[in-house]
């Protein structure tokens, strides 16, 4: 690229979408099929050894990272150019082509084409399986039977919660729970059966998105937990990897567990907003109890990222890092986002 012809943002990200990193990272280590949010995981860039597949692929932005810590790096292709081949950006544009001449208006319309063929394929792709598996969930909530008077119920006595009475919440007296391994073509096989509480994910038009599944302890039907157990089950593969023992399938994006919700001809109540079912509901039954004059809707997302989404603007430093300059200041009653 000569200084006569420096690429424009757009230039720059029509570069990007022609040499997609999913396929240089694919030529080095093995991906996983794009999940319902696009996302492709691997194994590890610096240790292919390591486990549970920390690498990560945005199959839509194509941009890419590692959770494993630093030594993998992360971002769009010019940084994996830059890591893994030791390229700086003007290197990199070179190997990408970005300082060939300018084309001609005939061949930038005929690469905008093709990028927008790519991108609708992209949509269709992830379209169809987010249906795919929604029809998947839908088999499993509509499997499940009802929840009153079943383990589901010593479940929430266990975690000091009364009994849910939910449209939401179903049970299943031996749901079968999947794992793969760390091989991202293996085929999942069934490494556990028990009992598990079954949830509806509706989403924001009321329709079904999904299920949240917790699995729990067969112990909770003889009275048999020892003190401090959680309640759900403990699930373990064969080399002694624990695994969680909940799990959602289909659409949960913007999407929510409603413990309950408005009745009917009811216009407006205090929506409370949880991450699990038993946050939700454990804040849901207090204010029910203790609170007068108010209707209280409990809704879970089922997880943080689904209630806070990505982050917006530039970040904030945590404040235990005022907390230790001594710097905090005083909590303000009356302002926006602060408690009194």
């Amino acid at each position: 690229m000569t200084a006569s012809h420096r690429l424009s943002p757009h230039e720059l990200a029509a570069l990007k979408a022609d040499h997609p990193v999913e396929a240089m990272i694919g030529a080095r280590v093995k991906l996983g099929r794009a999940n319902a949010r696009g996302i492709r995981s691997g194994a590890c860039l610096c240790d292919p050894v390591r486990g549970k597949s920390p690498l990560w692929l945005d199959t839509r932005s194509q941009t890419w990272g590692c959770l494993k810590g630093a030594g993998c790096g992360g971002g769009d292709v010019f940084d994996y150019l830059a890591q893994w081949e030791g390229l700086d950006f003007l290197s990199a544009l070179r190997r990408l082509g970005g300082d060939r001449v300018a084309a001609s208006p005939e061949e930038v319309a005929a690469a905008q084409d093709t990028r927008d063929r790519r991108r609708r394929e992209q949509e269709e792709r992830e379209a169809a399986e987010l249906e795919r598996q929604r029809e998947r969930a839908w088999s499993i909530w509509t499997s499940a039977g009802p929840s009153a008077g079943t383990i589901v119920d010593a479940y929430f006595r266990w975690r000091g919660i009364e009994p849910l009475v939910s449209v939401s919440l179903r049970y299943s007296a031996d749901e079968a729970y999947f794992d793969a391994g760390d091989d991202v073509d293996a085929r999942p096989v069934v490494i556990w059966r028990g009992p598990c509480m079954v949830a509806a994910i509706r989403r924001q038009s009321g329709v079904f998105g999904g299920v949240h599944r917790t699995w729990l302890d067969p112990r909770l039907a003889t009275g048999g937990l020892p003190e401090g157990a959680s309640g759900k089950a403990t699930i373990v593969r064969a080399d002694g990897t624990a695994l969680p023992a909940k799990k959602m399938r289909g659409i949960k994006r913007g999407g929510a567990i409603r413990l309950n919700d408005l009745a009917p001809g009811q216009a407006r109540a205090v929506l409370i907003i949880g991450e699990g079912i038993e946050t939700t509901a454990t804040a849901l039954q207090a204010c029910q109890r203790h609170a007068t004059g108010a209707r209280f809707v409990g809704w879970a997302a089922g997880d943080l990222g689904n209630i806070a989404g990505g982050g917006l603007g530039p970040s904030t430093p945590h404040l235990s890092n005022d907390i230790r300059k001594g710097t905090g200041g005083d909590i303000e009653k009356d302002t926006t986002g602060r408690l009194g």
